[in-house]
């Protein structure tokens, strides 16, 4: 978990004392700016190899629900789930871990190029070697990072938002996550890795994300 000052009032910049809270501020402050932002700016994919991590323009005035299929995530809950995201995107790029979004988040970032509006969580997914090296306990399929001070998710033991960690093990040819080890996914598909848009972020993502989704054991 990421741990914070208690979670305060996010709409009383008097109150707004704590990260998490300062962080919802921001995004008030941002939707009253919107308006001066161009409505159509040219935007070019950055270079993979930079150690940085980029953002673009992103309107949250832009976003649109419906009764029957609402949003799964408020604007400051989006807003804390792209704040846990740098924080793991910078964690990785420091340590010289390689991951990827995957799942449901690769998908969103295809459809979207956002989280998929129903979708309740994020998910990425790391080499399994790389646990076994940092990790104090290693074996578990999955892991859970979240802000220790947001809301419990739905009653469980984790918070609200989360990001859902896979991990990976691979051969020379393919790679197939710990959870469904008898899906494999050829390597091609996926390295060189490239940066694909999520929300107001670039993240990294399978060089050609359609195949992972419609994968055939016999394709060569």
């Amino acid at each position: 978990m990421i741990f914070s000052n208690n979670y305060s009032n996010t709409e009383d910049e008097s109150t707004a004392v704590d990260d998490l809270s300062i962080l919802c501020l921001e995004l008030t402050h941002r939707l009253n700016n919107e308006q001066n932002l161009r409505q159509s700016p040219v935007i070019f994919t950055p270079s993979f190899s930079s150690s940085k991590t980029f953002r673009f323009p992103y309107r949250y005035s832009h976003w649109k629900s419906s009764p029957i299929l609402p949003r799964a995530f408020s604007r400051c809950e989006h807003t804390l789930a792209m704040h846990l995201l740098t924080i793991i995107d910078r964690l990785c790029r420091q340590h010289n871990i390689t991951y990827f979004i995957y799942e449901g988040t690769l998908l969103g970032s295809v459809r979207h190029h956002d989280i998929i509006p129903w979708d309740d969580d994020v998910d990425i997914i790391i080499p399994y070697q790389k646990l076994i090296n940092r990790a104090d306990t290693p074996g578990k399929q999955y892991y859970k990072l979240s802000y220790k001070n947001t809301p419990s998710a739905g009653g469980y033991k984790w918070h609200f938002p989360f990001v859902d960690i896979f991990f990976y093990e691979q051969d020379q040819s393919s790679l197939w996550s710990l959870q469904t080890p008898d899906t494999k996914i050829r390597k091609r598909h996926v390295f060189p890795l490239v940066l694909r848009p999520l929300g107001q972020l670039w993240l990294p993502a399978p060089r050609n994300p359609k195949r992972l989704f419609g994968f055939d054991p016999f394709d060569e």
